[in-house]
């Protein structure tokens, strides 16, 4: 490595290197003004405000609509309704125009000068101003007004969108909006590396056009054995992965402690763990648990759906979206006979039906929800994909996709309930999951002596 010396002198630099070999650099610096630092960002944002600009986000069941300087609202239209306009909506928040004045104001006051808080957008730190909506529409859960936190950050190609909005707290959001007015001041412009040509000539006749070490046929060559180390790398890699793919391993340390042993567990250790959790899954003891965002949503098979929230300081807020009830499940089988599985065949998919929620402020009926049970693509039995959407206000889908329902699919009943058969070692789970089905009996029972 050439270790060189800088001398700077204007915009010219000087080079020495470890050989004493002079190079004389001239380089323009080009450094970016910060005049416009001043501009109150306030001011800057207040035509997007004044003239009532609204942007929307459009989601699997809600649509959020930000009208910058009036509301912030979500809502949504059920396209099966035979009636024009929202079937629900939420105002998330409300703004005055007048609070831009002591917004304004305040900034002049009290932040001029000092460093702008940042928000993380997409790997970017970028500074931004917070404008606050208020007194949005009643909230069940806290009993409070809906309030909102609108951050305005700097993007060129930005026009005022809605970027992203979550839920930070139960009916307390945190809206993200772009804007090009915002980098009209440097203060809120991202800071890019700025590239400034340098040209170098020898000091003298006897220095090499080419510093010494720097000859690219050399520099060249450090890469390919770069690429070729690489290379190897990967290939043994691939090669261990090989060995272990698709099989569950153990990994335990020696008697020194500082080696490691590393142990393929045999399929029949496999299948005793997995028979285990789909006995424990069957009798509702391993629920389910899964989504992202502000909710989380909890499935234990044969009991309750529920979507639930941890608070930071740990309080858990929870909704019951509906309980299992076999006769409610059959009921809802015969007015649906296309969820019915069909007969001789295996089916993909099984829906079940969870019936009598908590109630629906809106509708002012209990919840319901439709269990949709999937085989999922994941060899590890603690792998699941849960979603939920609501077709209808209150009525719910929540998907359910885990490699537990891929066995138990081969043993629905015309109900769509998993039933195993006995065998030695699984006669435990044979009978705590056939539970479901033999209440189906039980059912029919009854509904023979009516």
């Amino acid at each position: 490595m050439v270790r060189l010396l800088l001398a700077f002198s204007g915009f010219q630099l000087t080079f020495k290197s470890n050989a004493r070999v002079g190079v004389q650099c001239t380089a323009q610096l080009n450094s970016e003004s910060s005049k416009d630092a001043d501009l109150n960002p306030y001011e800057l944002i207040r035509p997007v405000f004044t003239k009532k600009f609204c942007a929307y986000r459009v989601e699997n069941y809600w649509t959020y609509e930000i009208c910058h300087g009036r509301y912030i609202r979500q809502f949504h239209e059920d396209p099966r309704s035979r009636q024009e306009g929202v079937a629900q909506e939420y105002y998330l928040g409300k703004f005055d125009l007048k609070q831009l004045d002591k917004l304004s104001k305040n900034y002049e006051e009290n932040e001029r000068g000092k460093k702008r808080p940042t928000v993380t957008v997409e790997d970017l730190t970028l500074p931004f101003i917070e404008v606050n909506f208020t007194d949005g529409s009643l909230c069940d859960l806290s009993s409070k007004k809906r309030f909102t936190r609108v951050l305005y950050v700097c993007l060129e190609e930005g026009n005022h969108d809605l970027y992203s909005i979550k839920e930070t707290s139960t009916c307390e959001y945190e809206v993200v909006s772009f804007s090009p007015l915002l980098c009209k001041s440097s203060e809120f412009k991202l800071k890019t590396a700025v590239e400034n040509e340098i040209k170098c000539y020898p000091m003298n006749a006897q220095t090499p056009a080419v510093p010494v070490g720097y000859e690219l046929d050399r520099i060249q060559k450090e890469k390919e054995k770069e690429k070729e180390q690489l290379k190897s790398l990967k290939e043994e890699k691939n090669e261990l992965g090989s060995i272990f793919e698709g099989k569950r391993i153990s990994i335990e340390t020696d008697s020194t402690g500082q080696g490691i042993r590393i142990k393929i567990v045999p399929e029949s250790e496999n299948k005793r763990a997995f028979t285990q959790i789909a006995r424990q899954f069957l009798t509702g003891e391993y629920c389910l648990t899964g989504g992202s965002g502000w909710w989380k949503y909890e499935f234990c098979y044969g009991k309750k759906v529920d979507q639930y929230h941890e608070e930071k300081n740990g309080k858990k807020v929870s909704i019951n979206l509906g309980n299992w009830d076999l006769k409610e499940h059959v009921k809802w089988l015969e007015a649906n006979p296309s969820k019915r599985p069909k007969a001789g065949k295996t089916p993909k998919q099984v829906s079940h039906f969870y019936s009598y929620g908590e109630a629906c402020d809106l509708t002012k009926k209990p919840r319901t929800v439709e269990v949709k049970l999937k085989c999922g693509s994941s060899a590890n039995s603690e792998s699941v994909t849960i979603y939920l959407m609501e077709p209808k206000t209150c009525e719910y889908v929540l998907g359910v996709e885990s490699s537990i329902i891929c066995e138990l699919l081969s043993t629905v009943d015309e109900n769509g309930l998993f039933v195993i058969s006995p065998a030695s070692d699984e006669s435990s789970m044979s009978s705590s999951s056939s539970s479901l089905s033999s209440s189906a009996e039980l059912f029919d029972d009854d509904e023979s002596k009516d």
